[in-house]
């Protein structure tokens, strides 16, 4: 038997209707995360993190977005679209995989996972290492340097004279070449940082320490240059400088008939290869690749001076008092293989043993 409506139970209906419809809660928005939110969950991790390197990835993220068409989170279909367009806009494939590769590391820190995919095959060109001879025909060059070196102290700000600018020259192109420090490093060592027996620098791109013996050619340029530049940075440029500094290199090396021609961090790659003719170990830790796991089992800094000797430098980089001292060693030297030509061949035994008891 079918129940009858009654105007109660209507009633009763339309209320229960009434607070339904009342007291439904709207479905929750999901938040909208970026890349940027991304780095910053990734940076906030890193604590010990370089300036910097937060710099570099924000370079990298607005490359990602110009290349992607998008600040959302990587997805494989946008890892497609920004990998054509870098290939359409001539971009080199180290740095689409550097983008790609960095976008997709931050953005496991909001827990996004995503396949990157297959990357593109870098070419590796091995650029032209200035050979040792150039350097120091560019070095002669030093009386020539043209461009203004702007210095402040006591709160006011002086031109450094001609003969002084040739000097920074001098003291640029010798410590480049015999530490290989790349171009902040260079820039930014201090007087702090050396004395006569050791340059001591923290690489500010990895952050490995380097220990370099000083060399007699290093440390006499050094000095020649302490009294001009008695600040905190040994080679002291401003960031304009810097830029008329590598527009002068260029200009001089045109003078010097110098091809390819050199700039400061070509410097590094000839410090590198000439270590490494002197020992393949000793380039590894000039170039930084043998400061790692191997640094906990053997001296970096008796390595170098044990090679240090053998370091071949050019005759117009060496200052003339230490050419003069070589050459006597040369000549004493000479002298003691002549006399000891003319020993008798029974008394060799004699002249070991004193040897070996004065050493």
């Amino acid at each position: 038997m079918n129940a009858t409506a009654t105007p109660e139970s209507g009633l009763l209906e339309d209320q229960h209707a009434e607070s339904a419809t009342t007291f439904e809660r709207p479905s929750p928005v999901k938040k909208r995360v970026t890349v940027w939110d991304a780095h910053a969950a990734d940076d906030a991790e890193a604590i010990d993190r370089e300036p910097s390197s937060t710099r570099n990835q924000r370079h990298q993220l607005n490359a990602w977005v110009k290349l992607s068409g998008s600040d959302l989170l990587p997805t494989e279909e946008s890892i497609k679209r920004a990998k054509l367009l870098g290939k359409e806009l001539g971009l080199a494939p180290r740095t689409i995989n550097g983008i790609i590769k960095t976008v997709v590391r931050i953005s496991r820190a909001v827990g996004h996972f995503v396949k990157p995919g297959r990357f593109f095959r870098e070419t590796v060109i091995c650029k032209p290492v200035p050979r040792l001879n150039d350097i120091a025909r560019l070095y002669q060059q030093a009386p020539l340097i043209r461009f203004p070196i702007k210095l402040r102290t006591n709160k006011k700000w002086h031109y450094v004279a001609e003969d002084e600018r040739a000097e920074w020259l001098r003291c640029t192109l010798v410590l480049g070449t015999y530490t290989g420090f790349r171009l902040g490093d260079l820039f930014g060592l201090t007087w702090q940082d050396v004395n006569e027996e050791v340059i001591t620098k923290r690489a500010h791109k990895t952050g490995k320490v380097h220990r370099i013996p000083m060399h007699p050619v290093v440390w006499d340029h050094l000095e020649r240059l302490r009294p001009i530049f008695n600040r905190d940075r040994i080679l002291a440029l401003t960031v304009p400088n810097g830029r008329y500094a590598r527009d002068e290199m260029k200009r001089l090396c045109e003078v010097a008939g110098v091809t390819p021609h050199i700039g400061f961090h070509s410097l590094r790659r000839a410090a590198v290869t000439t270590w490494a003719k002197t020992s393949p170990e000793a380039g590894r830790i000039v170039h930084g690749t043998g400061l790692g796991v191997l640094s906990h089992y053997y001296d970096q800094e008796e390595i170098l001076r044990a090679c240090m000797h053998r370091f071949p430098w050019p005759e117009a980089m060496v200052p003339e008092h230490l050419r003069k001292q070589k050459s006597e060693a040369g000549e004493s030297q000479d002298a003691v293989l002549a006399a000891l030509g003319k020993l008798d061949p029974s008394r060799l035994a004699d002249v070991l043993r004193i040897v070996q008891a004065l050493s």
